[in-house]
């Protein structure tokens, strides 16, 4: 027997203590919804009134709970498992005296607080899309809702800053170098974000009794973080919504996994802004590696280690990542022809792997000391009437992004360069 609108706020009421366990509440009472719904829609009918009425009393309550204040460590900070205050990564002081959050691989720009405290409703770009091009909302009533105070003069929509979030924290999430450690910096004012960031560590002396103490020489200069812009614009036909069951999955998982293959290659290889890793000042470099060799890795994360920071990974080509697993001993007809895995040096050093990392380098460092600096007004906008989108039956997905990249300590990093197949 179904619960009533009462009895499932009862029970939130006396299960949910903390923000956390709101959250996953208010998912579940949403996810609860869309099986009613998908279910009559599985079976090729319309859902029943019964159905109709249950699915909108879990809706009802997922919504009073998105509508709920949360604890005040959920609005004030980031929030970690179990609701527990954790510090973040880093924290970093703009030019304005305002503090930054740095957020780490497994954070998400969800975790912070709205303006004015607002609650973060997570919502799908993938079923607000196919519910715009099909017509049909049954699954994405709380999309639909979000669409609606998003339509603009011309009969498209800009999506809001939920769906922004929740498209920069999938895309974060398929991002080698956010995966191997990389900082997450969001920055809401103005097209510039400076921070300070150290040349040259400062030095310590033994010092006898009452004699001077030398001088130490430690230097610092600035990362200056330019809100560049970075967009695509995809058509979608309305054929692929109306057709495929799970249109609306594939959608967002392609523009999102499109999206972190340009953060990779935007932070590994850049452009003229930014300019990324390889073609950053000062990081330390291994030229004319030729054929990769375990010895070659092995060499560049002592040159890390050298610079006194830890290597959280190494990011190479999936062509290398195979060059380097089909090392051998022997050649099977004279000497057995062993495999030859990495020394045990490199054991606890992850490898991650892309396309968007060019067979000729091989990038190991600490990825805590590059930040991915982000403007959080990423704009996600659809229309059908923009270029030949009418003429064809289509809409028009446009992903706009504003951010940079930077490192914090060039010597966290070293590059193998000019490596061959």
């Amino acid at each position: 027997m179904a619960l009533s609108a009462k009895q499932l706020r009862e029970q939130t009421e006396r299960t949910c203590k903390t923000s956390a366990q709101l959250l996953q509440r208010r998912d579940e009472m949403s996810e609860q919804m869309h099986r009613i719904l998908s279910t009559a829609n599985r079976q090729g009918r319309n859902a029943s009134t019964i159905e109709r009425e249950e699915a909108l009393v879990y809706l009802e309550e997922s919504e009073r709970i998105g509508d709920m204040p949360l604890p005040a460590p959920m609005r004030d900070s980031i929030l970690s498992e179990g609701d527990e205050l954790q510090s973040s990564a880093a924290t970093f002081i703009d030019k304005n005296g305002r503090r930054l959050h740095a957020l780490r691989p497994h954070e998400r720009l969800a975790d912070l607080a709205l303006p004015d405290n607002k609650p973060f409703h997570p919502l799908s770009l993938g079923k607000a899309i196919v519910g715009l091009l099909s017509g049909r909302w049954e699954n994405a009533r709380a999309e639909k809702l979000a669409m609606s105070e998003g339509s603009n003069a011309g009969g498209g929509y800009i999506f809001g800053d939920v769906f922004s979030k929740t498209i920069i924290d999938l895309a974060r999430a398929q991002t080698r170098v956010v995966q191997a450690g990389a900082l997450t910096v969001p920055w809401t004012d103005g097209d510039t974000l400076i921070m300070a960031r150290v040349t040259t560590d400062p030095t310590f002396s033994v010092v006898p009794e009452n004699e001077q103490i030398p001088p130490s020489q430690p230097t610092f200069d600035q990362v200056v973080f330019n809100a560049v812009k970075i967009a695509t614009i995809v058509p979608i036909s309305r054929e692929l919504a109306e057709d495929a069951p799970n249109a609306a999955g594939i959608v967002e998982q392609t523009l999102t996994r499109a999206f972190a293959a340009e953060l990779d290659r935007l932070a590994l290889v850049g452009a003229l802004r930014p300019c990324g890793v390889l073609n950053y000042k000062d990081v330390n470099a291994t030229d004319s590696v030729g054929a990769i060799a375990w010895e070659d890795v092995h060499a560049a994360k002592v040159e890390v280690e050298n610079g006194n920071f830890t290597p959280t990974g190494y990011i190479c080509s999936p062509n290398i990542g195979g060059d380097l697993d089909l090392i051998t001993s022997g050649d099977g007809t004279n000497a057995a022809k062993l495999w030859l895995g990495p020394p045990p040096s490199l054991n606890r050093v992850p490898r991650f792997t892309t396309k968007n990392c060019p067979d000729a380098n091989l990038f190991i460092g600490d990825w805590s000391q590059l930040v991915i600096g982000i403007r959080t007004d990423a704009a996600l906008e659809i229309t059908s009437s923009g270029g030949l989108a009418f003429e064809k039956h289509q809409l028009l997905v446009k992903l706009t992004f504003r951010g940079d990249v930077g490192l914090l300590h060039s010597a966290g990093f070293h590059v193998l360069r000019g490596i061959t197949k």
